[in-house]
């Protein structure tokens, strides 16, 4: 899978006179500019093996000869899933107590509760009926549960495969297909890696053994690129050197190191300066998965005095260490629950002469639930999470609290939806992508942590120079692709975007609406999006940002 980001884009609207960047709006486009890279460089497969299509089952009407049946139970070993895959063949079957069943009618809950056996993930089980007396007026059915005999990699694969850590199941236990398709998802994450299963008759009877077939390209991957989202104090073209590792230490796990900075082609003769770094690791263990992630971001710029230049400058970090789990797997979705904690640090200071009052320290948890759903070809994903500070860590009271306009404790409840859906319309393929994300405050909020829109990552057509950013608000991003034969696609886009909030009182407005036209074109590892967008709606004391333009593209090696 291979791909970049290269964005080269300018606006036409008239520079305005240079000026010390606020603080709070580089902080938000720089915590903007990580969470984009993060979301590209940590984004999962999904591995959703086939199910074969089937009529709608049905009993036999009126068949004789045939028997009341009162009752129809399971026997053998006792399971909860075995009981709902009967549950689930008597309510499609319409059986209801006392109903009449011949020969043909007891092979149809035998084919419709193997189905629903297949449904649930348990390929191997099965299910029948042994010689009994019918006079009792009950049907009984067997079970012969399938298990794992052996999960081992093929002959032909990679010597370093290692299968124990990505695969939820063990030998003896039940042969789930959401268990295989959850250790093909963590072994695939790392796009040097393809991965195929081959179930085989294991040696004991309901036996299948698990054999992975595993091959790793060169374990180290690069990704270079460049784009226009800095500010024009300083820097807005940046460019990005991403180095991926995988599988180095045989946890099946990836590590990538990321550098971004200015790239010095502003024509400006108080040329600022910014960088970033990230550096990422997490391991699958099954359904578990840890990771930990540390970044920093630093910017400075120069400043014209009355007598002399000054030198601004900003920086901040950010560590974090996250365990999740998947908690519901099925043939349509699976669910995610998350857990964070955090430290994150703020401080400013003008040559070299730190601002103290402009320092934060500030720690905490965070607690969310994403969720996937597969809606035919539309894929539907949604993220609950709640952030809440606390004192560990050294985190010290932010100088908000003692007027009461925020806190280095806050409580945020985020949320985040997108929905990317394929459809038809007069006979041509079209693409829907939407997203919406917002934030919801129950405490007052230092800037830092507050909502924000008017950048490329959130309203486009505003250019990110002058951000509205609010305790609270939403916004939601449209794209119309046109799917096209070849490696063009035309699309259009509309956002809208909102905030709210004690803080947004000194504000311009609160609404922005943009709009896009763009083009894109992949070929093998490269790409390019030529784009022009421009502010549909903004309040009356917001500047005329004119129109964007720009293009992106790049190579993935």
């Amino acid at each position: 899978m291979a791909w970049i980001a290269v964005s080269l884009a300018g606006s036409v609207a008239t520079p305005a006179a240079a000026q010390a960047t606020n603080p709070s709006d580089e902080s938000l486009r720089q915590l903007e500019r990580q969470q984009e890279l993060r979301d590209r460089l940590e984004s999962s497969p999904d591995v959703r093996l086939p199910r074969p299509s089937r009529p709608a089952p049905a009993i036999p009407a009126n068949e004789t000869p045939c028997v009341d049946i009162d009752r129809i139970r399971l026997v053998g070993e006792p399971r909860p899933r075995f009981e709902r895959a009967l549950r689930r063949a008597l309510g499609a079957l319409g059986w209801q107590a006392g109903q009449c069943l011949g020969k043909h009618g007891i092979r149809a809950i035998l084919r419709e509760t193997q189905q629903q056996l297949i449904d649930l993930g348990l390929i191997t089980t099965r299910v029948s009926a042994p010689p009994q007396d019918l006079d009792t007026r009950e049907l009984h059915l067997s079970i012969l549960p399938g298990r794992v005999g052996v999960l081992r990699s093929s002959d032909a694969s990679s010597p370093r495969a290692r299968l124990d850590t990505p695969f939820p199941t063990h030998s003896g236990d039940l042969l789930d297909l959401r268990d295989l398709e959850q250790g093909l998802e963590n072994l695939e994450r790392l796009p040097s890696v393809t991965a195929e299963i081959d179930i085989q008759p294991g040696t004991a009877p309901g036996e299948s053994d698990v054999v992975v077939g595993w091959q790793q390209d060169f374990p180290l991957r690069v990704l270079l690129s460049i784009d226009d989202s800095g500010s024009r104090e300083t820097g807005r073209f940046l460019g990005t050197a991403t180095v991926f590792g995988d599988h180095l230490v045989g946890l099946n796990g990836l590590l990538y190191a990321s550098l971004t900075r200015n790239l010095g082609l502003d024509e400006s003769t108080r040329p600022g300066r910014t960088r970033s770094y990230t550096l990422h690791y997490s391991a699958p263990f099954g359904y578990w998965r840890f990771g930990a992630t540390a970044s920093r971001f630093e910017y400075d710029q120069t400043i014209a005095g009355l007598n002399r230049d000054y030198r601004y400058s900003g920086k901040g970090e950010r560590r974090e260490a996250e365990i999740s789990r998947v908690v519901h797997r099925s043939d349509v979705g699976r669910t995610r629950l998350k857990a964070t904690a955090w430290l994150q640090t703020y401080s400013n200071a003008i040559d070299e002469t730190r601002i103290a009052v402009q320092d934060r320290r500030m720690a905490g948890y965070t607690a969310g639930i994403e969720h996937r759903h597969f809606l035919g070809r539309a894929t539907l994903d949604l993220a609950l999470s709640h952030r809440w500070g606390t004192g560990m860590l050294g985190a010290t009271t932010a100088p908000e609290e003692a007027f009461g306009e925020g806190t280095a404790r806050p409580h945020i409840t985020s949320f985040h939806a997108r929905l990317d859906a394929p459809f038809v319309l007069a006979e041509q393929p079209l693409r829907y992508r939407g997203q919406i994300r917002g934030q919801f405050n129950h405490t007052r909020l230092i800037p830092q942590d507050r909502f924000a829109i008017g950048s490329r990552h959130s309203v486009r057509g505003f250019g990110g120079n002058l951000l509205l950013s609010g305790e609270r608000g939403l916004y939601w991003r449209n794209e119309v692709h046109l799917e096209l034969p070849g490696p063009l696609h035309p699309y259009l886009a509309l956002d809208t975007g909102r905030v709210d909030g004690p803080s947004t009182d000194d504000l311009p407005g609160r609404h922005l609406v943009g709009a896009a036209v763009g083009l894109q074109w992949r070929w093998k590892n490269t790409w390019i999006d030529a784009w022009a967008a421009r502010a549909m709606d903004r309040p009356a004391a917001y500047p005329d940002p004119g129109l964007q333009a720009g293009f992106q593209a790049g190579i993935h090696f």
